[in-house]
């Protein structure tokens, strides 16, 4: 059979000290509690820290590169190569049109010594006139039309200049007008066949040829538009030379009329011719600024020419199409390229920041940047420092992916230029991009937590 223990109950002595805790564990227990406390409390006291804010940011200069942009469609000519420097308002390029660019500026160079004559006085010019000359022979396309037109009043002017005031004087100038305008009405309906001729080739062509291309998709829309404006302008020369011609031989029917008048005023004719002179010759300059702006590429700024695409001879550009961009050398100004001063900005190069709306308000100018892009690496090359420059009173809204999104535009200043902070420069390039953090101001942990406290509380 199995025994049973029996256990004799505790006595009075074991319960006592049983019963009784000792006064140290206690003691010290409360007191390590007690400074583990102080110490979280100090800490969150002394330990402090900023929020970063987050940001896309490009590095560029403060004179940005201007962009030159094609007026009219056409084949390019290019008169630069790529990378060149080139000096404000430097010609660089030329679009395909129906006057030559050199023929152009010989004709305007004339035009300057033909203008000193017009400022002069009337009577004293009539002594210079034999001394300034128009060149010819030149391929002027559709300025053509206008020449012709200050040829006639230059023609009237040197005839009535030149001659006395006798009614048998008069009958004399009018025989070399008429002569003069004979001359000149065979040289426009020479012009007029060659334009003719030249119209039915392009029709030709563009029927039988451009047309068909364009619509087994051997070409573009653009590059058949072209082809047709050049019918549309060929068309429109036409029409210009024969009225011209028009123009010319009412002109010899009014001065065969003219040679039956004995009598008239010379000073006022020579008045006329001046007036009508003047205004030929401001109508061909008026036409020369025209052709300029739509088929001559300029550069709007000093600076080195970047062709924005793989530009050759003869490549078709089409009307709005960006065809260089010039970038200027950097500039330790801190004056753009409008002439105002940002403030806050120094050195040659800016950085122009987006931050979200969360947290802007703790964005202030002076406040440290970091900078990481995205062409350099941050564990080989580093990151950039910069300063908060100045910080956008209003939003604006950008278009990230098809949708808007609200962004605050910050200027970012970087005195140490390009140089990162394992101090390696890094080489300069119009539209850096790369991320940027601002580190705002210091917050204790013990803010944050009653910040969070309070805001539990608030909900």
């Amino acid at each position: 059979m199995p025994q049973f223990i029996t256990t004799a109950p505790p006595s009075e002595d074991a319960d006592e000290l049983l019963a009784q805790m000792p006064g140290w564990p206690l003691r010290w227990g409360i007191s390590l509690m007690f400074g583990v406390v102080l110490l979280l409390l100090g800490l969150a006291w002394f330990v402090k820290y900023p929020d970063v804010i987050k940001g896309k940011i490009t590095i560029t200069t403060n004179t940005p590169p201007a962009t030159v942009v094609a007026r009219a469609g056409g084949p390019i000519h290019l008169l630069t190569a790529d990378k060149a420097l080139l000096a404000a308002n430097e010609v660089f390029a030329t679009i395909g049109g129906t006057a030559r660019y050199d023929d152009v500026v010989v004709l305007h160079q004339a035009l300057d010594s033909f203008r000193v004559m017009l400022d002069t006085d009337r009577l004293s010019a009539a002594t210079q006139s034999e001394t300034v000359s128009l060149p010819d022979g030149l391929e002027l396309g559709d300025l053509q039309i206008p020449y012709n037109a200050l040829l006639l009043r230059w023609k009237e002017w040197q005839a009535l200049a030149v001659r006395g005031n006798s009614n048998r004087q008069r009958k004399g100038i009018v025989n070399e007008q008429i002569g003069g305008f004979d001359q000149i009405d065979t040289r426009l309906n020479r012009q007029l066949e060659l334009l003719e001729q030249e119209y039915a080739l392009l029709r030709r062509t563009y029927e039988t040829r451009y047309r068909p291309l364009q619509q087994s998709g051997s070409i573009s829309v653009e590059q058949l538009e072209v082809k047709r404006d050049e019918l549309i302008a060929k068309t429109k020369a036409i029409e210009a030379a024969r009225a011209t011609i028009a123009e010319n031989e009412n002109r010899i029917i009014a001065l065969r009329s003219q040679k039956a008048e004995y009598d008239f005023d010379q000073t006022d004719r020579q008045l006329a011719a001046h007036n009508e002179l003047r205004d030929a010759f401001t109508g061909l300059l008026n036409a020369i600024t025209t052709w300029q702006t739509t088929y001559v590429l300029k550069a709007p700024i000093a600076g080195r020419l970047n062709y924005l695409n793989f530009m050759h001879e003869n490549s078709v550009l089409v009307a709005g199409q960006e065809v260089a961009g010039i970038v200027p050398p950097p500039s330790n100004s801190s004056t753009t390229r409008s002439g105002l001063a940002v403030p806050g900005l120094a050195g040659s190069y800016v950085g122009e920041l987006f931050i979200e709306p969360a947290g802007s308000g703790k964005v202030v100018v002076g406040q440290m940047v970091n900078i990481t892009l995205l062409s350099f690496g941050k564990k080989e090359f580093g990151m950039l420092r910069g300063r908060v420059a100045t910080v956008a009173d209003i939003s604006t809204t950008l278009s990230a992916g098809g949708q808007p999104q609200t962004v605050y535009k910050l200027y970012v200043s970087l005195p140490k230029g390009l140089t990162t902070t394992v101090n390696k420069k890094l080489p300069f390039r119009y539209g850096l991009e790369g991320t940027a953090e601002v580190i705002t101001k210091d917050i204790r942990v013990i803010e944050r937590i009653f910040d969070s406290v309070r805001a539990a509380f608030s909900n």
